[in-house]
């Protein structure tokens, strides 16, 4: 029974040491990305950085390794090639994903001033007739810069969605709307 109970307690104990070691390694390997990630977010080359929301690793991999080399900096040396190579494409992705977030959010603040405009000036009772082109003749005189700050799709997609919600808050159905692809090509078959 004794050698039984310490060959359980040894099998136990070996597992569990292994489990802490492999825990240490991904400690260590995630310090060491960080680290890496540092260096990714804080190179710069003459002026500009190293790593944009575009950048590949083909061709900025060996510019980056080049510098690290001539500055003697140990970051690139912490991790191997293939760890380098994924954690820049993590790198540039969350880069992509920051700069689009941004577009975004600036975009929608774009279309939230364009739709305060059209509060100020749009004064109408009967949303359910209101037409594109007569909120554009209403506000393209005024020379706002919230009217110039969309492009002509941006700003009829956005009168298109007011007026709905317009309509929605009035109690009524807003009216279906046309695809733009089936409008082009039946302009392209009257032409």
């Amino acid at each position: 029974e004794r050698k039984q109970a310490f060959a359980e307690y040894t099998t136990k104990r070996l597992a569990y040491e292994k489990r802490q070691e492999k825990e240490a390694e991904r400690v260590e390997q995630a310090r060491k990305r960080g680290v890496f990630l540092e260096l990714l977010a804080s190179s710069d080359f003459q002026g500009r950085a190293f790593v944009s929301s575009s950048s590949e690793w083909r061709t900025c991999g060996p510019r980056l390794q080049e510098h690290c080399r001539a500055h003697k900096d140990e970051r690139w040396l912490l991790l191997d090639a293939e760890d380098r190579e994924r954690a820049f494409n993590d790198f540039v992705a969350q880069l992509k994903d920051a700069e689009n977030a941004h577009k975004e959010e600036k975009r929608r603040k774009r279309c939230d001033a364009f739709r305060t405009l059209l509060d100020e000036e749009v004064t109408s009772e009967a949303y359910a007739d209101l037409k594109w082109s007569a909120v554009d003749g209403i506000l393209r005189p005024k020379n706002d810069n919230r009217y110039k700050d969309l492009s002509s799709d941006s700003r009829r997609r956005t009168v298109l969605d007011w007026r709905d919600e317009k309509i929605v808050a009035l109690g009524g159905e807003p009216p279906a709307r046309e695809k733009s692809r089936s409008r082009s090509r039946e302009r392209s078959r009257r032409d």
